[in-house]
């Protein structure tokens, strides 16, 4: 499928983006781990926080609940938590679509 046909559920279900959705959850939780080991009190509870408890801070479940919040149809999540879902899903799917419109640019010269 050439990029211009992708739909936003096609580039979801691509494994580019699967592998930038799990670089970016790993980035932000060794940040949340620096932050902690340097901070002199406990960190402040952050959808990071509430999302590892409930398991679904991985790349395969975040997938789900970035199509859900951007459709609006997530659930029993805080306003905080699907913002911070929207954000994490929102760099790596911009990650992922720069990555192959780079491709289509240079497969047209």
């Amino acid at each position: 499928m050439e990029v211009k046909e992708m739909t936003i559920s096609d580039v979801l279900k691509t494994p580019a983006f699967y592998n930038n959705l799990k670089v970016v959850i790993s980035d932000l939780e060794n940040t949340r781990r620096k932050a902690g080991m340097m901070a002199d009190a406990p960190l402040k509870r952050h959808p990071i926080d509430r999302l590892q408890e409930r398991g679904v801070f991985e790349p395969g479940q975040m997938t789900v609940l970035y199509a859900n919040a951007m459709d609006k149809k997530l659930q029993g999540y805080s306003s905080s938590e699907r913002k911070f879902i929207l954000e994490v899903g929102g760099e790596a799917f911009n990650i992922t679509m720069k990555r192959y419109m780079w491709r289509y640019k240079n497969e047209k010269a």
